[in-house]
């Protein structure tokens, strides 16, 4: 009985023996992967890269655009070894480890490109030892609407003459997506009372069809139209009502002064001004005309224009001759002046503002002011000549004025080798051109002066005009 109680002890020992062996063996295993030396790592669990959503995008989407922006992090206590953003099965890498307190981080800020219809999003990351993927994220893209288009369908033309106080326009609007609203402006301010409806016309989302009310002389029309894609504004069409031509109020004073007393003569002023009265009586205009006017003469008809003026639509004034500036003043030099010093300029010689004065207190609808002179200062041999100083003035022109020069400010003006100077030969060419504005003769008539003068000469235009004036429409 002794012996096998022993027996059975000593087996007892054995196993309390291995079991302590196990777990010494257990603990070093722990310590030599910890590589801590002397503590025990507790938590030994892998670390896995976590992925945040940052971006708007939720599981399933729905956008009016072909890209959208991807904004994701990506954590872990590890390094990352690479972060693979998934779109549509093709892979887009090249984000960067950042190191960040405790462990690593890659940030994915990123616009991807879609294709039309249904896409799928999701980010993969990997560290050594592990690899997570995100959920994926479903967008579905829509192709963008366009903004709305709209065309004129009456009037058919940009610019029209009417003879009633009303007008009925009308024009389609095209739209891939609902009209929210449509605007009509009438010289400017918006006209209340517009609702969008439904188009039966083929093609057309929306219809203007309105009779609307004219002030006389010119009246500017656009529409704007709206969807959710944004805005469009039509192109502007001008109506005119009132008198036609040959009814309108059209005054000229044409002025050519070419035989100067004591200075020498100049060649094509009196050529220019006769010309130019044949054309604007052509057009209409009242016209007096004036050649080698001495002081008094010119100076009384200015007077003259000045009444003749009053509630005109359109004054034209037209100078060729000598001009000169004199402290911040331009002025008309008659045929008689005689100017030793510029202090005898004021009382020799017309002061161009004079002109700008008659015509702002007359109220003419439209003012124009032609200047063909050299802008030489008095001291100069001649306005023609191409040395000392140069430059007419700017004049500051009423509202509903164009001042047209001859050339640039300091500059001078070339006389033609031909019967008209060079800038009134050009001016001559285009203003009978009934398809053109004023705005587009004087452009010409620039293009034209600068191929003929090999660049040498640039005629120049200070403009105030409301509205766009045609002289034979």
């Amino acid at each position: 009985m002794f012996i096998p109680f022993i027996l059975k002890t000593n087996i007892m020992k054995i196993k309390i023996i291995a079991l302590f062996i196990l777990c010494s063996l257990f603990v070093n295993n722990a310590f030599s992967q910890s590589g801590e030396g002397n503590a025990l790592r507790v938590n030994i669990k892998k670390n896995k890269p976590v992925i945040v959503w940052q971006s708007h995008l939720s599981n399933s989407n729905s956008v009016n655009a072909l890209t959208t922006r991807v904004i994701a992090e990506i954590k872990c206590k590890d390094i990352i070894k690479s972060v693979e953003l998934i779109i549509n099965g093709a892979q887009q890498r090249g984000f960067k480890n950042i190191k960040s307190g405790n462990g690593y981080l890659v940030k994915i800020d990123k616009t991807i490109t879609l294709k039309e219809g249904q896409n799928a999003i999701y980010i993969v990351a990997k560290t050594a030892r592990e690899s997570v993927s995100s959920k994926t994220k479903t967008i579905i893209a829509h192709k963008p609407a366009n903004k709305p288009v709209i065309s004129w369908i009456s009037p058919t033309n940009i610019q029209t003459m009417q003879k009633t106080a009303s007008v009925n326009i009308k024009a389609c609007v095209k739209s891939d997506i609902p009209v929210k609203s449509l605007d009509v402006y009438i010289n400017g301010s918006l006209m209340r009372g517009y609702i969008v409806v439904e188009s039966t016309n083929v093609g057309c989302a929306a219809v203007v069809d309105k009779k609307v009310k004219l002030k006389k002389g010119e009246n500017s029309i656009y529409i704007v139209a709206k969807n959710k894609s944004g805005s469009t504004t039509s192109e502007t069409i001008f109506v005119t009502y009132g008198s036609a031509i040959k009814d309108q109020k059209r005054i000229a004073l044409i002025i050519g002064n070419s035989e100067y007393e004591n200075v020498g003569s100049l060649k094509n002023p009196k050529n220019d001004a006769t010309d130019m009265a044949a054309a604007l009586k052509r057009l209409n205009f009242d016209v007096e005309l004036l050649s080698d006017a001495d002081f008094e003469k010119l100076g009384m008809a200015v007077d003259r224009f000045g009444t003749r003026v009053k509630n005109a639509d359109i004054s034209f004034f037209y100078y060729a001759g000598h001009g000169v500036q004199v402290k911040g003043n331009n002025y008309l030099v008659p045929v008689s002046a005689d100017i030793k010093d510029e202090n005898q300029v004021r009382f020799q010689c017309v002061d161009a503002n004079q002109v700008l004065a008659y015509m702002e207190s007359g109220e003419s609808r439209v003012n124009i002011i032609v200047m063909d002179a050299c802008r030489n200062n008095p001291f100069e041999r001649s306005w023609r000549s191409i040395g000392g100083g140069r430059g007419l003035a700017s004049m500051d022109a009423p509202v509903g004025s164009i001042v047209a020069y001859a050339t640039e400010p300091g500059n001078t003006a070339a006389d033609g080798t031909g019967e008209n100077g060079m800038y009134t030969s050009a001016l001559l060419e285009y203003i009978e051109n009934p398809e053109l504005s004023l705005l587009e003769i004087f452009m010409k008539v620039r293009v034209k002066v600068l191929s003929d003068s090999k660049k040498q000469q640039t005629p120049w235009e200070s403009s105030s005009l409301t509205e766009n004036v045609y002289l034979l429409k």
